[in-house]
């Protein structure tokens, strides 16, 4: 099976790009932006009590996936950019916050070469990348493995 290795090749490089694009942010210009929209959605499920030896309870949690839009302006030119944002917390937990609130102004960062590309947050995203390059190493591990001759009887 070929695809698997090309498969796994170009996840590779595709991890490799996130990685380069990740670096350059870095150097990104910041400017302020004012939050134009947002919607909300908060996923809860409650706990329930599990009996057993070395078992514990689900205590229950939350999920909530917030998509922000915002303006922002670069050399008296408006422009536009959209971000998402998740966070994970426990219902049972004191402290119970479900996100980082954004205030209605910000700061983004955006590629001086293109202003309309931003980002809301600048930096390499390491766990991403890791989580391409396992899975990249896996197909063309697959791949390899898929090619090899096998033996049925004997």
């Amino acid at each position: 099976m070929v695809y698997m290795a090309r498969l796994g090749k170009f996840i590779l490089v595709l991890s490799f790009c996130l990685f380069c694009i990740g670096l350059s942010t870095l150097f990104w210009e910041p400017v302020d932006a004012n939050i134009n929209g947002k919607n909300e959605l908060l996923l809860k499920q409650e706990g329930y009590p599990v009996s057993g030896k070395g078992v514990a309870s689900f205590q229950g949690g939350a999920t909530k996936i917030g998509l922000y839009k915002y303006i922002y302006v670069v050399n008296g030119k408006s422009y536009r950019g959209i971000f998402i944002r998740f966070s994970v917390s426990s219902l049972s937990s004191i402290k119970y916050k479900v996100m980082e609130s954004y205030s209605e102004q910000f700061k983004v960062y955006y590629f001086p070469l293109a202003p309309t590309i931003s980002v809301a947050e600048k930096g390499i995203p390491i766990l991403h990348i890791l989580i391409l390059c396992i899975f990249g190493l896996g197909f063309i591990a697959l791949g390899s493995w898929l090619r090899k001759p096998k033996k049925l009887f004997g």
